[in-house]
């Protein structure tokens, strides 16, 4: 699993010029495990925080070569009470932009869906199943 050595190295991160939000974090792959969170945290393309390090874990554990994260809503928190009280078009619209083009990339690919019950911290989040993800 050459992507999934003990050394943390992003090959994929998309952020908001301010790194308000996070669309994309990965370190690619052949054939990479795709997760979707809720939202999130501190990782970034130099540092995982626990969720990343869960995921990596994961990943090596399961035989991937990589992993790509991903998120319902990008905008960053530790805690998911304090996401946006309603949906920001504007950065839901460039999440769902980044999800599209980084999944066309890949075939057959493998998701796993890790948001828990967080997910009804925000009406937007349970809805946007019927949108667009």
């Amino acid at each position: 699993m050459k992507n999934l050595n003990s050394k943390y190295e992003i090959k994929i991160y998309q952020a908001s010029p301010k790194n308000l939000s996070r669309f994309v974090l990965g370190s690619g792959g052949k054939r990479p495990l795709f997760v979707i969170g809720l939202n999130p945290s501190t990782a970034d393309e130099l540092k995982p925080d626990r969720t990343i390090s869960k995921v990596i874990e994961y990943a090596r554990k399961n035989r991937f070569d990589g992993f790509i994260m991903l998120n319902l809503y990008p905008q960053r928190t530790t805690d998911p009470k304090e996401l946006h009280e309603s949906l920001k078009e504007k950065r839901h619209n460039s999440n769902v932009m980044a999800i599209s083009i980084i999944i066309r990339e890949y075939r057959n690919i493998s998701i796993v869906a890790a948001w828990g019950n967080n997910i009804e911290s925000r009406p937007y989040l349970g809805e946007m199943f019927g949108r667009h993800i």
